[in-house]
């Protein structure tokens, strides 16, 4: 999404699904972030870590497990990869007035990584948003995903004119 903002070539669409335009901080992410600059400044590899809930990805808590299982999975990130994540949010949300892009979003009603509220702004360019009942963040991974994958190309078929 950050792409399709910055005036470079752009796609002939989008699909999304759980974007995260938006955020709410609470307790030590709010000190983070008001005290990140200065310990990126200091200790730019600082680690921040957050554990997840296995059962905030999915109603099958198994995809979870398979995230936290993963060798590839990095469970921390830096204080200058979490300001730098900040601020692209705050940058994205703030160009979506200038996207003009044929646009679809799907996003779980019980996702507890990026709230669903999170995707709303979106709306205010006509994106096509589709808000999944009882669904985590991996809407693809769901036992509903395959329909929702069969939903997202026969979009994109007609938006592109396949």
């Amino acid at each position: 999404m950050g792409y399709c903002t910055t005036g470079r070539p752009l796609p002939d669409a989008l699909v999304l699904s759980g974007p995260p335009l938006g955020y709410e901080l609470e307790g030590s992410d709010k000190v983070l972030k008001v005290a990140g600059p200065l310990i990126r400044r200091f200790r730019p590899g600082f680690e921040v870590r957050d554990e997840f809930d296995p059962a905030n990805y999915a109603s099958d808590i198994t995809v979870g497990e398979r995230f936290f299982e993963d060798p590839l999975r990095v469970d921390f990130m830096t204080i200058s990869l979490a300001l730098e994540t900040i601020g692209e949010i705050d940058r994205v949300t703030g160009a979506i007035a200038g996207l003009a892009l044929p646009t679809w979003v799907g996003h779980g009603d019980v996702d507890r990584l990026v709230p669903v509220w999170a995707s709303e702004p979106l709306e205010s360019v006509a994106a096509v948003r589709k808000v999944y009942d009882g669904l985590g963040h991996e809407i693809l991974n769901e036992p509903v995903g395959l329909d929702i994958a069969d939903e997202m190309a026969a979009w994109i078929e007609q938006t592109l004119g396949l």
